[in-house]
């Protein structure tokens, strides 16, 4: 252990160099801890609530375009062509789809929720 002053570098703060006994005052004080208020809650995340609305109008839309295409499907309409044949063969290629990202996107939703419970 360094016993006088001389045995420190002057360059450097003798509380980093070896032999230095801190009796705490070199030290800086530490910031206040600040507490989260209870009384305003949290915000929420814009995103989570787009997801939730994206997850729902897909697979609601995807459901409603099934509904309808085999609706037209199975009360021709010989008048119109493109309501008879292309309408609903459309509808039944992407309503499949709709249904199948709007199931993943609530399944993706639910995880972020499942994910977030403990934080608070």
């Amino acid at each position: 252990m360094a016993s006088n002053e001389s045995d420190y570098d002057r360059r450097f703060n003798p509380v980093y160099q070896q032999g230095h006994e801190d009796d705490g005052s070199a030290r800086p004080e530490s910031p206040p801890v600040v507490e989260r208020s209870r009384e305003f809650p949290a915000a929420r995340n814009p995103w989570l609530v787009v997801l939730w609305l994206l997850a729902v109008g897909l697979l609601a839309s995807g459901l409603g375009a099934l509904w309808y295409s085999q609706t037209l499907l199975a009360v021709p309409n010989p008048d119109s062509v493109q309501e008879f044949y292309v309408i609903p063969a459309v509808l039944a290629a992407l309503a499949p789809w709709f249904v199948l990202v709007g199931l993943a996107a609530l399944v993706g939703v639910v995880f972020l929720h499942a994910v977030r419970w403990g934080r608070g």
